[in-house]
């Protein structure tokens, strides 16, 4: 992508007119089409845990008590990582929004940390939900609401290694959820992460010009919020087909998401940053890249009860209970970055010959580096990467 040569018009259209043709012409643009796809996806987390404490009002399961919780709080570590980096096929479907196949070719993950508390009071729950009973359940309680849990025991006899991955494996039907729910984002149509396209009376736009990208001219729009608005950032638009290019854009400063304050429970969506390129094939645009990155802030001080219930006539009665009044606040960030580094079209027949595996092995590893990716027979993902992001916004 070249934006380094930019011209201006003499008689400049108008910038919101611009980007109402947008949301306009979204459907004719971007279009689902039967496909296969070589992509790079990196996930990260970042956990900051600022308050993390326990106090114990009521407890009749005699595997735990308060010292071996207090044990397994201490050994929580305050800032938690994870990085996750696949390199694989994705198979689409024409037309069918939720069609999604995973060929995994390698996975690399950032190595948890193991903590021996937290993998006793593993089993001692795990135990304690194999051994209910048929009119036996669990429910959460906090106030008065109350939440049952669905319970699923582990099946008896060999079949438990068939339907559970292995110790370096994972289910590559849960990734795919997750590849699915990630590219919900690049589809354009969550009116509230794309609100100065869908709503632009809150927003003031600006045409800076124009430039050429992969043969097409597009024009340069920056916008910033107005009244209600929340989002900052620069977008450019085919001055012919009036797709959407690119866009950069992030929280304006002093604006945040969602912000929940209610019953002791705390909720602040505090950060949005996220850049998206697209590419036209033939008669339509695809993702050829993005990124995105959330922070929030969540912040949690009631009391918490697991209970153990036994259907019976008028009120069921409680066989077990544990209550805690816990204390936590937790600072998170959660980003994911896509490159698609090759697009294949495809017919429905090669699309349902193709046969998603159950799991797929993951490398784990101590620390990430660009290195993972040598010997494979693409230029390292993460360089490209980078190329997308060699262009800085001043707004």
């Amino acid at each position: 992508i070249n934006l380094n040569e930019t011209f201006v018009y003499g008689n400049p259209p108008d910038a919101k007119t611009i980007i109402k043709k947008v949301v306009e012409n979204k459907a004719a643009n971007y279009k689902i089409i039967g496909s296969k796809n070589q992509v790079f996806i990196r996930k990260r987390d970042v956990s900051d845990i600022e308050e993390l404490s326990t106090d114990l009002k009521k407890n009749s399961i005699s595997q735990l008590d308060e010292q071996m919780i207090q044990n397994t709080l201490v050994k929580i570590p305050r800032h938690l990582t994870s990085y996750t980096d696949m390199l694989g096929d994705l198979y689409f479907l024409s037309d069918h929004t939720d069609s999604l196949k995973v060929n995994p070719l390698r996975t690399v993950s950032l190595k948890e940390i193991e903590i021996a508390e937290l993998d006793q009071f593993g089993k001692i729950f795990e135990n304690l939900f194999n051994e209910t009973q048929d009119e036996e359940y669990w429910k959460v309680k906090t106030g008065i609401l109350s939440q049952k849990l669905d319970i699923e025991k582990d099946p008896d006899g060999d079949t438990l290694a068939e339907t559970k991955p292995g110790k370096d494996s994972t289910n590559v039907k849960y990734y795919a959820s997750n590849i699915r729910y990630w590219l919900k984002y690049a589809s354009i149509n969550d009116t509230r992460e794309w609100e100065f396209l869908y709503d632009t009376r809150k927003y003031q736009y600006d045409l800076l010009g124009g430039s050429h990208v992969n043969g097409e001219d597009v024009y340069i729009i920056d916008f910033v919020p107005k009244s209600g608005g929340e989002y900052i950032g620069r977008v450019y638009v085919s001055t012919t087909t009036y797709a959407l290019i690119r866009a950069d854009y992030e929280y304006a400063e002093g604006k945040t998401g969602r912000d929940f304050q209610l019953f002791g429970i705390g909720y602040t969506e505090d950060y949005f940053k996220a850049s998206i390129y697209f590419e036209k094939q033939d008669d339509s645009y695809q993702l050829k890249y993005f990124s995105k990155i959330s922070g929030a802030y969540f912040s949690l001080d009631r009391n918490i009860a697991l209970i153990k219930k036994k259907k019976r006539w008028l009120a069921d009665k409680t066989l077990n209970e544990i209550k805690v009044n816990m204390n936590l606040a937790v600072k998170t960030q959660a980003s994911v970055e896509a490159l698609f580094l090759e697009h294949q079209a495809i017919s429905e027949s090669q699309f349902n010959q193709y046969r998603q595996p159950r799991f797929m092995k993951v490398v784990y590893v101590d620390q990430f580096t660009d290195q993972l990716w040598d010997g494979y027979p693409i230029i390292e993902p993460t360089k490209r990467m980078r190329e997308y992001k060699k262009q800085d916004v001043d707004w």
